[in-house]
C-alpha cells in the first residue's frame, strides 16, 4: 500500500470530506504545501464575489505589510501551529471588509499536507459596533420596574 507521503510526492489531490466545507457556517478553504487552492466551500466564493483564487493571493488585495504577515501566518500553520488572526481590507467594490481567519494544519498520516482555513466576516458586527460607540443620541430610558403601570 502507498503512504500519504508518496501520494503527495505524485501530487495527488487531497481528499477533503465535502460535508466539512459545505456545511461549515464559515468561509473554508483547503491551501496545499504550495499555498495553491485545493477546495473551498461556497461561502468563500460569496465573501469573494466569485473569485475564491483570489483570496489566496494576499498581494493582490491586501497592502504589502499585510500580505507578507498573512503569508507568515500560512507558513507557521505549514510548520504545525494553529493561528489565528485579523485582517481589515477593502473589497473590489471599495468596501470595507474585516475577517477573522484561522489556520490549521492539514495532515495526512504524520505529515503536513496543507492547511485548512477559515474565515469569518466581522464587517457586519464592526459596522454595528462602530455606529453604536459612535451613537451621540440620548440614552433611551427604562423603568427599573416594568409592572408599575399595571396598578
Amino acid at each position: 500500500m502507498e503512504s500519504n507521503v508518496e501520494q503527495m510526492e505524485r501530487g495527488e489531490r487531497i481528499n477533503i470530506d465535502p460535508l466539512l466545507l459545505d456545511q461549515y457556517p464559515d468561509a473554508v478553504y483547503v491551501l496545499d504545501r504550495e499555498l495553491r487552492l485545493v477546495d473551498s466551500n461556497e461561502k468563500l466564493s460569496l465573501l469573494f464575489n466569485g473569485e475564491e483564487e483570489r483570496f489566496v493571493h494576499p498581494a493582490s488585495w491586501l497592502p504589502r505589510t499585510e500580505s507578507e504577515r498573512v503569508q507568515t501566518f500560512h507558513q507557521r500553520s505549514l510548520q504545525g501551529e494553529t493561528v489565528h488572526y485579523e485582517l481589515q481590507a477593502r473589497n473590489e467594490d471599495g468596501r470595507s471588509i474585516h475577517l477573522s481567519i484561522t489556520n490549521t494544519p492539514l495532515y495526512t498520516g504524520r505529515v503536513i499536507t496543507g492547511l485548512y482555513g477559515v474565515v469569518e466576516d466581522l464587517t457586519t458586527q464592526t459596522e454595528l459596533r462602530e455606529r453604536y460607540n459612535s451613537d451621540e443620541s440620548e440614552p433611551i430610558a427604562i423603568r427599573a420596574d416594568p409592572w408599575t403601570h399595571l396598578d
